[in-house]
């Protein structure tokens, strides 16, 4: 009788700790799922992003959709409206395949935050031609305007600013000197910037530039009003700068 009472308790604690562990495995299991789906969550979930002169990082918020961009190869391309000269061929290497929202950059590969068919050709230098729903191929860099301009800024060989962009009386032109070139470069510097997009021209400029290099191909034309500035063909959301001062 002992015996069995043995045989019994024995069977009962092997059962008990088989069920133990399995609740235990069972616990670690879940908790692993959840760090992962914790994980895969947060890293979805991104702020919007913004720039002060290196292209896009934390800082303000933008009030208008990004810059269209793509990233290929671990490198995001950004929009220049500018056509692409220079093609090996007309057949694409690659396509855009997923899309984030118009207030984010693209995180992966082959990815964009704007919509349409979108195709690339792979290219040597900074700049990636993109075919957008099969109208024209047109150039991305992997620096927008205004950040090589700044970038560039000893290569500045004039800076002359009016008030209007067409039909201005030349005494209303000012030409910079060394000094004010300087001055206006660290202006740049000191704000705020966001490369953002704009579906239509806009209208009501109130300062123009035109900022040339001593290469003879690159040329910087800018428009600002109000908290947008145009550089090239690429808009860009500002903080105010007074260029008065």
């Amino acid at each position: 009788m002992k015996k069995s009472i043995i045989i019994t308790l024995l069977i009962l604690i092997l059962a008990l700790s088989s069920c133990s562990g399995n609740v235990a495995d069972s616990k670690d299991k879940t908790e692993k799922e959840e760090a992962t789906n914790t994980t895969s969550t947060s890293e979805m979930i991104k702020e919007e992003p913004t720039t002060k002169n290196s292209e896009i990082e934390e800082g303000m918020k933008a009030k208008y959709p990004l810059i269209k961009a793509v990233k290929v190869y671990d490198k995001i391309y950004y929009y220049t409206g500018e056509d692409f000269t220079g093609l090996k061929c007309g057949t694409p290497d690659g396509s855009i395949n997923s899309k984030v929202p118009e207030n984010m950059l693209p995180q992966r590969n082959e990815e964009s935050n704007f919509d349409g068919v979108i195709e690339y050709q792979i290219n040597q230098d900074d700049a990636l031609p993109v075919l957008m729903n099969n109208h024209k191929w047109t150039k991305f860099c992997e620096k927008t305007p205004l950040v090589k301009m700044i970038e560039n800024s000893s290569n500045i060989k004039s800076i002359k600013r009016r008030s209007q962009e067409e039909g201005f009386n030349p005494n209303d032109e000012i030409v910079y000197s060394k000094e004010d070139i300087e001055n206006f470069i660290s202006k740049f510097k000191e704000v705020e910037v966001i490369p953002i997009r704009m579906d239509e021209e806009q209208k009501g400029w109130t300062n123009f530039f035109t900022v040339e290099m001593n290469s003879e191909d690159e040329k910087y034309l800018i428009s600002i009003m109000d908290d947008v500035m145009k550089v090239n063909k690429v808009y860009y959301q500002i903080d105010y700068i007074d260029f008065n001062e």
